[in-house]
């Protein structure tokens, strides 16, 4: 009895090692700089409206296309970057400055996944973008997976994960259906808005859902309606991405950027540095493409 008392205390320290192990290096894959190799966010300059191209490796993902009228400048910077094939394409939601630029992009690049999100009727846009967007689709849709992403999910990307959330609840607002997403990428993390405003914005505090990001797509382009102080102590990024041009809404607001400042958060706008790319090696986050723009430490 004293034999087999033993023999399984060796088996159960043996099988305990091999737990350290595993977990182990696990660990160390995520926190040694290099082992889940380089992403990279790109914010392309596209006016007062939004799309973002995102590299892991050889994977690239775009998060909504711009406006009609920067469409062909955002295919060519895309097959200016060797870029071929998406992984994924994102679709927050179906306003022009979102949406104009994707059928150009359909026509011109390899689409994988396109993930949307389901919107009320009375919302739904009736504008020659949210047609010619719907009439893209319709010619893709035989080689590209079309999914909704209403109840959220988490999709695979390289050596990174994207965690698209839930829609909670209902809102008046149709920005306030934005598909808000976040990115993991071994420690640094990245938070992904869209046009959500404050009431998404408490259904998400609400939530408990992971908010925390190293860096911030700011929602609605800097707008007063978005990026509540309650919100911004949440995520507590260190970087902001602003997407803006010339507009006549004031965007980005004072007092966004004042909330912005007072917490030391690195702001980077579109309107002012143009295309703006922030990479990581799964640990630390360095500024490219933006030469007057200083980068704190990303502890």
């Amino acid at each position: 009895m004293k034999d087999k008392r033993s023999l399984i205390s060796v088996l159960s320290i043996l099988a305990a090692a091999v737990l350290v192990a595993v977990i182990g290096r696990a660990w160390l894959a995520l926190s040694v700089p290099g082992q889940v190799g380089t992403l990279s966010v790109t914010m392309l300059d596209v006016g007062n409206a939004d799309c973002f191209l995102i590299r892991q490796d050889a994977h690239a993902m775009l998060i909504d296309g711009g406006g009609p009228d920067t469409a062909a400048s955002v295919v060519q910077t895309l097959q200016n970057k060797g870029i071929d094939s998406l992984d994924l394409v994102v679709i927050t939601h179906p306003h022009a400055d979102h949406i104009g630029g994707l059928p150009a992009v359909f026509g011109a690049i390899t689409v994988k996944q396109v993930l949307f999100q389901a919107v009320p009727d009375a919302l739904t846009p009736d504008t020659p973008s949210y047609a010619a967007l719907q009439a893209a689709l319709r010619a893709i849709r035989d080689r590209t997976e079309i999914v909704d992403v209403t109840d959220g999910g988490t999709f695979s990307f390289g050596t990174a994960e994207l965690t698209v959330f839930p829609v909670y609840g209902s809102y008046e607002e149709l920005n306030d259906y934005s598909i808000v997403c976040r990115i993991t990428h071994g420690l640094r993390s990245f938070l992904f808005m869209g046009d959500a405003e404050g009431a998404e914005e408490a259904r998400l505090l609400e939530s408990g859902e992971p908010l925390t990001a190293d860096l911030l797509k700011v929602g609605h382009h800097g707008s007063r309606s978005s990026t509540g102080r309650a919100f911004l102590q949440k995520v507590s990024p260190s970087i902001a991405l602003i997407s803006c041009g010339e507009n006549d809404y004031g965007h980005p607001h004072e007092q966004v950027l004042d909330a912005l400042t007072s917490r030391r958060i690195t702001i980077l706008r579109s309107d002012r540095l143009g295309m703006v790319t922030v990479t990581s090696d799964g640990y630390s986050l360095q500024i490219e493409e933006a030469a007057d723009a200083a980068l704190p430490d990303a502890a």
